[in-house]
């Protein structure tokens, strides 16, 4: 089972603190270099809910939650299974996540092999 990764982000006047919950690391960067990037994904653009799309479904995929709290007391809460907004991408940049090294199959499939 593996075990969910929370990462927050806590602004303050200045400072912004990042914490990633797994790893216990808090990092601080600049108020405005911060609130600049997270304007840039647009989240008041994203669908609530992102479920699986078409008649196949993916059993054991991955499943994410994303809540996003603003000064006016505005909370967004998003999430989906196995389907992402089209910029998911920017945000797991954003937060530092590494995508491209997902868990690889270690015996490489030849067409028309049983398995």
């Amino acid at each position: 089972m593996c075990m969910p990764t929370r990462y927050s982000v806590l602004f303050d006047s200045e400072f912004v603190t990042f914490t990633i919950d797994t790893l216990n690391a808090d990092k601080r960067e600049d108020t405005p270099t911060v609130r600049a990037a997270l304007d840039a994904l647009h989240f008041e653009y994203w669908l609530p809910n992102y479920p699986q799309e078409g008649e196949i479904r993916v059993c054991g995929g991955e499943q994410w939650n994303l809540s996003v709290s603003f000064c006016d007391g505005t909370i967004l809460q998003i999430s989906g299974d196995n389907c992402y907004p089209e910029n998911w991408d920017s945000l797991l940049r954003f937060f530092g996540i590494n995508y491209e090294d997902d868990e690889t199959d270690e015996h490489e499939r030849k067409p028309g092999e049983v398995i």
